[in-house]
């Protein structure tokens, strides 16, 4: 329910005049100055939401596991890039980054991370191949766009 929750949003939110600004401001953010959108206060905004995010995501983890220490989410944030850029999403930002490539990147980075817990044995040897795995399709994807890698 809350994967195609957020599908319907992801596809229905492009019209909305909020996500035209939020792409108009990660574009070119002196441009959309110009042209009457208030950056401050919608970086504000998307900062805001983007903590709502990480709180219901925290309290997800927090219910799910039955034990908690230290070291609970540390790898929360790499599967996060690995599943980003599995997906497809531009690592510059702005206008071409699209909502279902974070959905898609999510959904092969899970399917990955159950087949790699069947077949590699240790927490420790599981990082090092998600970082490996990483480094490989960062490397593959920026053969093609040498030139437009870091346009701004």
């Amino acid at each position: 329910m809350c994967c195609s929750t957020c599908a319907r949003w992801g596809a229905g939110s492009v019209s909305s005049a909020a996500t035209r600004h939020a792409i108009a401001v990660g574009g070119n953010r002196q441009a959309a100055i110009a042209s009457g959108i208030r950056a401050k206060r919608l970086t504000v905004a998307s900062f805001a939401l983007a903590g709502i995010g990480i709180g219901l995501a925290s309290l997800l983890l927090i219910v799910q596991t039955p034990t908690l220490s230290a070291s609970s989410g540390s790898s929360v944030g790499m599967n996060m890039l690995i599943a980003l850029v599995f997906g497809g999403m531009n690592m510059n930002g702005g206008p071409r980054s699209r909502m279902y490539a974070a959905l898609l990147g999510a959904f092969s980075m899970a399917f990955l991370d159950a087949l790699m817990n069947i077949f590699v044995t240790g927490s420790w040897y599981l990082q090092i191949v998600k970082g490996v795995l990483f480094v490989t399709v960062v490397f593959l994807f920026s053969l093609g766009r040498r030139q437009t890698m870091l346009e701004r």
